[in-house]
């Protein structure tokens, strides 16, 4: 980290002592195997507590396995880049561009799904998206920021703000290669739902970005077990996006406690904005409007995988969990902030895990990583809820 940031995440240092092993270890077999071996999973937890005492508010970070280990993020990434979208449609306002105007798409890459799916829509806006990309996690969503922001864009914005392991390289659509991703724009936003007020014209990506080979191997590998060999299984990594778990981490505190000042060269995004932007991480899927989306029998813990229904209810809407996951190639993400209003809890929690069948090499997402961080999100919230009630006694 540069040192024009070194001071205010001082206090954010991880610490890699008993705490978590004290509060998770011994509590279920299935979490005892990872606590035990996390390098095995590419395990990483990273726990900030918050305490609030005489109007001081103190941070205590501590961390398993942080950094150490490489993850996939998969949809982890549209979390740092909608502050990115949100800082550049604030700098648009005056040339009469907002968030809820209605817009219109035509690629400049090989991306028509994305075309059809803003096309299709009955509420086209980049409000509309940006909820649907938080809270349902769209990857059509995510494509159509990613034509707005475009990979230049984002990546110097990142490295302005001292922050190196973000990367954003690639979209979200089957058949676009390197040289598709490198493009952007095509992005049209009209008044009235006619008059064009303003149009992101196609641009095309200059910079060759590239991350630090230790954090961000070109090759990713794991092993599997077939017909009693070993089978060494190879991911390539070149194109891919890159986001550090504790960075994410970091993003959030920044964005849910933003007095803490962790960035220098901070943000600047209209305060309404935000808001939008905080609502649409807390909110549930039965909170989405305006879509498509059948949420009706959709779960609150969908997308929230820190939620053990067992544990934590939510139907009172007395706990809220801000937050972005990330699900694919065998990764289970998750980066969140709880909070509690009937019990004055709050904490940020963020993890990843792989979550792969050792003898076939396939998905495992539901008997193991999410049960995984189900788990611990409900261990660690129990945890904070008998140490208010040892307050107040």
């Amino acid at each position: 980290m540069k040192a024009s940031n070194a001071q205010s995440l001082n206090k954010f240092e991880t610490i890699a002592d008993s705490t978590l092993q004290h509060i998770l270890l011994y509590k279920d077999p299935l979490l005892d195997q990872v606590l035990k071996n996390p390098s095995k999973y590419y395990f990483q937890l990273i726990y900030t507590k918050v305490e609030k005492r005489a109007n001081k508010i103190n941070y205590h970070t501590y961390s398993i396995n942080q950094g150490n280990q490489y993850f996939y993020p998969a949809s982890l990434i549209k979390f740092p880049l909608a502050f990115v979208a949100l800082e550049k449609l604030t700098s648009l306002k005056d040339s009469g561009v907002n968030i809820n105007d209605r817009i219109s798409v035509n690629t400049c890459s090989c991306d028509f799904a994305t075309n059809n799916y803003v096309a299709k829509h009955r509420n086209p806006t980049m409000l509309q998206f940006l909820r649907e990309m938080m809270i349902m996690s769209n990857n059509d969503a995510y494509n159509l920021y990613f034509d707005f922001v475009g990979r230049d864009l984002f990546n110097s914005r990142m490295h302005s703000m001292n922050i190196f392991d973000i990367q954003m390289k690639n979209r979200f659509t089957g058949g676009c290669g390197e040289e598709n991703n490198k493009s952007s724009g095509g992005i049209t936003f009209n008044k009235n739902n006619a008059d064009k007020a303003y149009t992101i014209s196609c641009s095309k990506s200059i910079q060759n970005w590239v991350i630090d080979s230790i954090k961000y191997p070109s090759f990713f590998e794991t092993k599997s077990y077939y017909k009693k060999k070993v089978v060494t299984n190879k991911q390539n990594n070149a194109a891919n996006n890159y986001v550090s778990l504790l960075q994410a981490h970091l993003l959030l505190i920044n964005l849910m406690h933003p007095n803490v000042g962790l960035y220098k060269n901070d943000f600047n995004i209209d305060s309404s904005y935000k808001k939008e932007f905080i609502k649409a991480i807390g909110s549930f899927p039965r909170e989405l409007e305006m879509s498509s989306y059948d949420t009706a029998n959709l779960a609150d813990y969908y997308y929230k995988f820190f939620i053990d229904p067992k544990v934590i209810q939510t139907k009172d809407n007395n706990i809220r969990v801000y937050n972005k996951v990330g699900l694919a190639s065998g990764f289970v993400s998750d980066v969140s902030y709880f909070y509690d209003s009937t019990h004055q809890i709050e904490y940020f929690i963020s993890a990843a895990i792989l979550s792969k069948n050792a003898n076939s090499n396939e998905n495992n997402y539901n008997n193991f990583g999410i049960p995984i961080l189900r788990k611990i999100g409900g261990l660690i919230y129990t945890d904070e809820l008998h140490n208010k009630i040892n307050e107040k006694n």
